[in-house]
């Protein structure tokens, strides 16, 4: 069932408006007439920066560019282009062959535009890992509409963004990135099979450790001969998981193993020792 559209809310005007400069232009700009001031500018060297443009690029496209916001360089030349916002995706554009991009050009000189950038950045509400796979539901994205029917069929509840612990319900899943990546450990059924244990459970909500350590359990060699029943599991993360959770950070900081990890040997050894 398709939400109806809403109309903007109808927010209060504030008691003092700011005066908000001369309206920008907008305008299709070379994108070598684009350059970084590093003066308020993140680098663009770091390895995270690297993966993001690269990412950008192997995935282009106009509808999820959006326009930059730059300011000329030289007021009177109007040939070079400070880029306030969106760098990284004015070198992704570069690197996938795009020769000019839409921008909107602003009046700012440095200490205005490095103002500027700071209040883009400060401002800006980013999407959340759940709205982001929320829109990739509604636009038929046929992995989301999976993760969505095996979070479903286990009886758990896939909140649209995220809230305090202590306000969610038993059954309220927010942890995307764990269920995307345990999927790719166990599989559609481990998965499932994971997801049924902390309903079970009653996890409220469910968390990515938990997640995590359940589908290693399942998915491994060493423990799947050995794994206790889908109800005693439950049960432990129902009554024990608090301290099974002190004893993977204990065992985290003595080992160096991936906290998943620490988490599937502790719910492991819990089961052994609760074993008749």
């Amino acid at each position: 069932m398709t939400a109806p559209l809403r109309s903007l809310p109808d927010t209060p005007r504030p008691q003092r408006v700011p005066d908000p400069g001369d309206p920008p232009d907008l305008q299709w700009l070379s994108l070598t007439s684009l350059v970084i001031d590093p003066s308020y500018q993140r680098p663009t060297e770091e390895r995270a920066a690297r993966r993001l443009i690269a990412r950008i690029a192997e995935g282009f496209r106009w509808d999820r560019f959006g326009a930059l916001t730059v300011a000329p360089v030289d007021a009177d030349a109007f040939d070079r282009f400070a880029v306030i916002d969106g760098q990284h995706r004015a070198a992704a554009a570069r690197a996938a062959g795009i020769a000019s991009v839409p921008c909107v050009v602003v009046g700012a000189k440095t200490a205005a535009a490095a103002a500027a950038w700071a209040g883009i950045n400060r401002d800006r509400r980013n999407a959340t890992s759940l709205q982001v796979f929320h829109a990739e539901i509604a636009a038929g994205d046929p992995e989301a509409m999976v993760l969505e029917r095996i979070v479903t069929e286990a009886g758990l509840r896939l909140l649209r963004s995220p809230r305090p612990a202590k306000e969610c319900r038993p059954g309220d899943v927010m942890c995307i990135g764990a269920l995307k990546a345990a999927r790719a450990t166990a599989g559609d059924a481990g998965l499932s099979r994971a997801l049924a244990i902390l309903a079970a459970a009653g996890a409220a909500p469910v968390k990515a450790l938990q997640v995590h350590a359940l589908t290693l359990l399942i998915a491994a060699p060493e423990w799947r001969e050995d794994l206790p029943t889908d109800a005693t599991l439950a049960r432990l993360l129902a009554e024990e998981w608090e301290a099974i959770e002190d004893a993977a950070a204990l065992r985290r900081i003595d080992t160096d193993e991936p906290s998943g990890r620490c988490a599937a040997v502790e719910i492991w050894r819990a089961a052994q020792r609760a074993a008749p």
